[in-house]
């Protein structure tokens, strides 16, 4: 008899199933996506402040955000920030679904040698099966770094090949359906230089988008992978938590995050998986900036659906000034909380840090976080690969060509050299970067 019919609940999963594979969703994802919300008041909490989000009707104003937007944002941190956070960090023994494949987003033109250095420590670091560098759509006169037209990006494309860099080259910009969620922001700009907000935003729908369909590990140009994270490769996904931002909330941020291909978890960020229930917690609709997009979007998300997704203050560091001790460096001198949080967390997103004149000022105190905990372990890293003979030449002049420039800006001290098995292998000249590329 009930084989025969449908009751009224059988019939809206059977069309909510329906939905979510027409919206590209395995079987096993949708399955996954109908389980019910583990805690149900935190679910009806998130609920209620992404309706609000929603409905304050913000559109990425460049930072002019609407009273509406901004009681949303109050309402986030009162009532999404305060709850418990359910993960552990704790090492998982299941195998591991995430591939080692490393990719980072360069809409266009030259590349800088910030990404060439995330690039390389990431190559030594984690010995990544591929390395992808996502670009475009490139518009009329818009060039990709593969075809520099300064010295810099002449120097920082040698690098790239030598740490085994690919281009994959976007024609359009995705969306999660049939326009963007920015669309009116994104009109009237092209042929005109994006805004650092709305770049950010259009960076953090290509590399969620990215994630979606090769997997793997996604690192923004000035996040700086010194661990290696294959510890994190058994979760299906995997967020970098902020503990503790300049609003004094908690959030995730997309500078570092890890994912299996077609993870649900990111599949219903991306567009819900054609199921209301997550519709305003996925890039279909906007919540008005960037940061409430991608931070605090993903982190309600992820307490709505902490089965889904890991989350761990282990995959990223934010070594700038807050309201945390292990924050900043100021008047000259690194907190010794901030170094050891840096020897302990995989990831450090240095955002701005070339750019922003205080966090450049706070790089160079002293401690250097570079010179007592980054380089030393990129340097090990790269003495293990040289002794199981996986080192090529082209790969430890660009080491080199890199701590010299972190030298030159002052983010290693003087005097700071390679170790004795590495040093005479560097035959060539230190300035070998500044030829033509080959």
């Amino acid at each position: 008899e009930r084989s025969s019919s449908f009751e009224h609940g059988d019939l809206m999963l059977s069309a909510a199933v329906v939905l979510g594979l027409l919206a590209g969703g395995s079987l096993a994802s949708m399955e996954e996506a109908l389980r019910p919300p583990p805690n149900p008041e935190a679910a009806r909490i998130v609920d209620e402040v992404a309706a609000q989000f929603v409905a304050a009707k913000g559109r990425g104003l460049e930072g002019r955000e609407t009273p509406a937007l901004k009681q949303a944002a109050r309402a986030y941190k009162a009532r999404v920030s305060s709850l418990a956070m359910p993960w552990r960090a704790e090492k998982s023994e299941r195998p591991r679904v995430i591939p080692n494949i490393v990719h980072w987003a360069w809409r266009s033109g030259d590349a800088d040698w910030t990404l060439a250095l995330s690039a390389a420590m990431a190559r030594v670091v984690q010995r990544p099966d591929r390395l992808l560098m996502h670009t475009g759509p490139l518009e009329e006169g818009q060039t990709a770094y593969t075809s520099p037209v300064t010295v810099a990006g002449v120097e920082a494309l040698r690098c790239l090949k030598a740490s085994g860099v690919e281009e994959v080259r976007h024609e359009r910009d995705p969306a999660p359906g049939e326009t963007h969620p920015w669309s009116e922001v994104l009109k009237g700009k092209r042929h005109k230089k994006l805004s650092k907000q709305t770049f950010a935003h259009v960076s953090d729908v290509m590399r969620l988008y990215t994630i979606i369909q090769y997997g793997g590990i996604y690192l923004d140009r000035d996040a700086f992978l010194h661990l290696p994270v294959d510890e994190f490769r058994s979760h299906p996904a995997v967020l970098g938590l902020d503990p503790e931002t300049y609003e004094g909330d908690h959030d995730v941020n997309f500078g570092s995050f890890m994912a299996a291909p077609n993870a649900t978890f990111f599949r219903l960020l991306w567009d819900g998986m054609g199921l209301a229930a997550y519709r305003n917690l996925s890039y279909a609709v906007t919540w008005g900036g960037w940061a409430h997009d991608s931070c605090r979007k993903s982190f309600a998300l992820a307490i709505k659906r902490p089965d889904l997704v890991h989350v761990d203050e282990r995959l990223y560091q934010f070594p700038f000034p807050g309201k945390s001790a292990a924050r900043g460096g100021r008047r000259g001198t690194t907190p010794p909380a901030l170094l050891a949080n840096a020897r302990t967390h995989h990831v450090l997103h240095m955002s701005g840090f070339e750019w922003h004149s205080l966090r450049t000022a706070q790089l160079r105190a002293s401690p250097s976080i570079f010179g007592t905990v980054l380089w030393p372990n990129v340097l090990a890293a790269a003495l293990a690969l040289h002794r199981a003979d996986d080192l090529p030449r082209p790969l430890l002049r660009c080491l080199a060509w890199l701590q010299d420039t972190l030298i030159a800006r002052g983010y290693l001290p003087p005097g700071f050299d390679f170790p004795p098995d590495l040093a005479p292998r560097l035959r060539e000249p230190r300035d070998a970067f500044s030829a033509a590329p080959s």
